[in-house]
């Protein structure tokens, strides 16, 4: 093949690739609009339950949700199995591994991509699938029952997520929450007021605990995904820069070759001219 037609070839295929990337880029704004315009914040909820708490005393429960048991830290740390993704799994699992590495933890992670990357005892990670637009609240539904069922077993005193937040469309900051024991139980009633409480406190717990994590789980993965579409258009927008910085180069090396080559046949051909009128001259001269 000559070096025309491979630069013709790898120019196509830049073009290719170029309008591929802008494909991509435009489905991840469009997911991104979908996501901000769908967000949902959970105010009324989360003041209903201050305001629960704040006519009962839990504090002092004895329950597992409330106090710091005995059990490891469960450290769950929400990854991605898109692609262009910055670097960004690689920080968020940075930052699990830095809570994991104070005493005894379980890491649970989201997204399979990611486990190839962590550098710890495979026999304390859990796997969990990779969070989608479509199924978020299954995915903190999901992450929930691991916390509950591990804390009321024993197994773990505390529990964490490590996410990534999107404090704008450029930025992002690896946040880093615990979510058990339930620091919205920490809360002292109200003085003065009159609660007639029919239920044991445990059961109390146990049932708003858990609805509150639904939500608040929700709410993580809800800006984990925005996160993720804001750090995928970046980072595809940057691959389509670059590659059409690369598809001009290429333009002025195709041109440049063709150009040359076409300067060549013109002198090859003005040569072979030449050569022609000389010989036929020197074919007139041995006639006459």
């Amino acid at each position: 093949m000559s070096d025309l037609q491979r630069l013709k070839d790898e120019l196509e295929l830049n073009g290719d690739l170029a309008e591929l990337l802008e494909v991509l880029k435009g489905i991840a704004v469009a997911e991104f609009r979908v996501l901000e315009s769908r967000r949902e914040r959970f105010e009324q909820f989360t003041e209903a339950f201050r305001g629960f708490f704040r006519m009962i005393d839990l504090v002092d429960a004895n329950h597992s949700f409330v106090r710091k048991g005995t059990g490891k830290k469960a450290v769950a740390v929400v990854t991605s199995d898109e692609g262009f993704m910055g670097g960004l799994n690689s920080r968020l699992l940075q930052a699990g591994q830095a809570v994991a590495a104070e005493g005894e933890a379980e890491m649970i992670i989201f997204g399979e991509r990611a486990l190839d990357e962590l550098k710890a005892d495979k026999a304390q990670v859990k796997s969990l699938p990779s969070v989608n637009n479509a199924d978020l609240f299954e995915s903190a539904v999901r992450l929930k029952d691991v916390f509950v069922q591990g804390a009321l077993a024993g197994e773990y005193g505390e529990a964490f997520v490590v996410y990534p937040q999107p404090v704008s469309f450029m930025v992002q900051k690896i946040e880093t929450v615990r979510l058990l024991p339930c620091a919205e139980i920490g809360i002292r009633p109200k003085l003065g007021e009159d609660v007639i409480v029919e239920s044991a406190p445990e059961k109390l717990v146990e049932y708003l605990v858990s609805a509150w994590l639904d939500r608040k789980l929700y709410e993580i993965l809800e800006d984990s995904r925005l996160a993720v579409m804001a750090v995928r258009t970046v980072r595809l927008e940057q691959s389509v820069q670059t590659v059409t910085e690369s598809g001009e180069k290429l333009r002025f090396k195709y041109f440049r070759a063709r150009r040359e080559m076409v300067d060549k046949g013109m002198r090859e051909s003005f040569s072979a001219q030449i050569i022609r009128n000389r010989q036929a001259g020197a074919r007139a001269g041995e006639s006459a």
